[in-house]
């Protein structure tokens, strides 16, 4: 009898991962289609002209870790980022801040990236979009230095892989 248990508990938590909510210790992984990257007026490129209709493909993989059963992560290829559960899904926010030692001046270079991920569900579909604010700073004596920012969108839209298995490299 446990047995038959432990199976109805495996296909209920299968069910529930596949409406777009993980159990703890549960995992989905899903491949997305991103679009162009979407440059904000703050980056001062300008606009060239080029345009496409060609999307990146990628692989992401959203966790509930049973030892922070509070905070989902998403694992982006990249980076993995730590988020909290909405209305309609997922918000991930992240932040990595690099500072820099300019050598005999007094002055430090700072580097900020800021990354949200925001990510809906429609049964086993998901959509959403990536922005990725940076900012450069110099703190200290920065003679001849502006500071600068960049905001960048990407969307994506994808669909739940049910039967994947994670193979490290």
């Amino acid at each position: 009898m446990k047995t038959l248990g432990w199976i109805v508990g495996a296909l209920a938590a299968g069910a529930f991962v596949g409406c777009g909510g993980l159990g703890v210790g549960g995992h989905a992984i899903y491949r997305i289609a991103t679009s162009e990257e979407v440059l904000g007026k703050d980056c001062g490129q300008p606009d060239d002209g080029n345009s496409t209709t060609l999307k990146s493909g990628g692989t992401f993989i959203l966790t509930l870790p049973a030892s922070d059963a509070e905070t989902p992560l998403l694992d982006t290829g990249n980076e993995v980022i730590p988020g909290k559960e909405t209305d309609d899904g997922y918000t991930f926010d992240g932040e990595s801040v690099q500072r820099q030692d300019l050598g005999p001046v007094d002055a430090t270079l700072v580097l900020t990236e800021h990354v949200t991920v925001k990510m809906s569900f429609d049964g086993s579909t998901v959509s959403g979009t990536e922005t990725r604010a940076t900012t450069t700073k110099c703190e200290g004596t920065c003679t001849g230095f502006d500071d600068t920012s960049c905001t960048s969108t990407n969307d994506f839209v994808g669909i739940e892989l049910e039967d994947a298995v994670i193979v490290e490299n």
